[in-house]
């Protein structure tokens, strides 16, 4: 279960598909990002959707061992929990996605602002600004 401390930080997918692809444009900056949390340790929060994603996308760009590499060590950091998405959380991400009217928020998203509202994350890390800025204040949370 999550512990409700200050330094919890839900993060995207995009953070660590960037962080381990040297060529992803996001690169230099997940990687800037990597060096600042040395410094304080944040509790990394991810869904089994976000997990599902980051070694989806990892196998498709940067092939199946990297992807394994990635999955095993998302599995095995003890500053990273995997949040499984219940049937009701399902719902409300279903209700979300139903009422956001843009096409570039999906489905995988819509659960993160669902585990975000329930779970009362006041933090997210992801480089999908554009989408997610405008909606923050409703869902509680700042962008990192």
């Amino acid at each position: 279960m999550v512990s409700l401390k200050r330094n919890n930080l839900f993060v995207d997918t995009n953070y660590f598909v960037s962080l381990v692809n040297e060529h992803d444009t996001n690169n230099t900056k997940a990687c800037a990002y990597a060096e600042e949390f040395v410094q304080y340790s944040p509790q990394f929060i991810i869904s089994n959707y976000i997990f599902s994603e980051v070694v989806t996308v990892t196998s498709q760009r940067l092939g199946k061992d990297e992807s394994i590499r990635v999955g095993t060590m998302l599995l095995s950091n003890p500053h990273i929990e995997i949040l499984p998405l219940n049937t009701l959380l399902e719902r409300e991400a279903w209700k979300i996605f139903s009422k956001i009217a843009k096409k570039n928020m999906s489905y995988v998203d819509c659960t993160t602002l669902a585990l975000i509202k329930a779970y009362k994350i006041e933090r997210l890390l992801t480089f999908d600004r554009k989408d997610f800025q405008p909606i923050g204040k409703d869902f509680g949370f700042v962008l990192v």
